[in-house]
């Protein structure tokens, strides 16, 4: 009978350990920053994984094995629809007290842009005009 107390310790989780974590619609895998013992925890921002949410989530390591508890991860806003208006730069834009706003020319890849966006947030996902 070969026995050692060398398997009798629990296990870490180690640095290159790696755990899929998803929030709306971003999924990443985050590793822990340093060994986490056995029953030991690590704190992190969500916004690692989802720049739109904010709050901390938790990773565990029980017998070597990490999980995470994501559950104080709140969204900050929505996600709105894709624009109808072309990308551009150097673009002018106000608030309106009405809670509108307003983007005016600019520069896209082509060129200048001459005209006007209002965005509308009467409508829970908002409207484009």
């Amino acid at each position: 009978l070969n026995a050692t107390a060398e398997d009798c310790e629990p296990k870490v989780c180690q640095t290159y350990d790696a755990i899929t974590v998803s929030l709306g619609e971003e999924t990443v895998s985050v590793m822990p920053k340093r060994t986490i013992p056995h029953t030991g925890t690590e704190e992190r921002l969500c916004r690692i994984v989802n720049p739109i949410y904010r709050g901390t989530m938790t990773l565990f390591c029980n017998f070597g094995v990490l999980t995470i508890d994501s559950s104080r991860c709140e969204a900050v806003w929505d996600r709105l629809q894709n624009p109808p208006w072309r990308p551009r730069s150097r673009h002018a834009s106000v608030g309106l007290s009405d809670g509108a706003f307003l983007i005016a020319g600019g520069l896209s890849d082509t060129g200048p842009l001459r005209d006007v966006w209002q965005y509308t947030p009467d409508v829970p996902e908002g409207r484009w005009e």
